[in-house]
């Protein structure tokens, strides 16, 4: 029971620690909260934009291509941010489900790499 008791102290708790000594407790919530957001995005640079696995013999086109995908994103990131922004200025509550990328798009894709 004495362990039982214990447990309740500190049920809910839950420890976050960073390196960064220049961020106050809240800011390291902020950025632990904001981690799905980051690994979604990590999602779409392996699956959507075929990022993973990068066969090149020379590391100067990796790093390209690193850099296209990269810039991608960030083109994905700005559009859906205006999406989402327009659609709460329209007041509309959802986007229809079924819509992503045409399989013969990411065929074409493919034969040029």
């Amino acid at each position: 029971m004495v362990a039982l008791e214990k447990e309740l102290h500190v049920d809910g708790i839950f420890p976050l620690l960073s390196t960064d000594e220049t961020i106050s407790a809240k800011e390291a919530l902020e950025a632990y909260k904001s981690q799905p957001r980051l690994e979604e995005r990590f999602s779409q640079y392996k699956s959507v934009l075929l990022a993973a696995p990068l066969l090149f013999k020379k590391i100067e086109r990796v790093e390209a291509m690193t850099y296209f995908h990269f810039q991608a994103l960030i083109l994905q990131a700005v559009i859906e941010r205006n999406v989402r922004e327009r659609m709460k200025e329209e007041e509309i509550a959802a986007v229809a489900h079924g819509i992503g990328i045409d399989d013969d798009l990411v065929g074409s894709y493919n034969r040029y790499i």
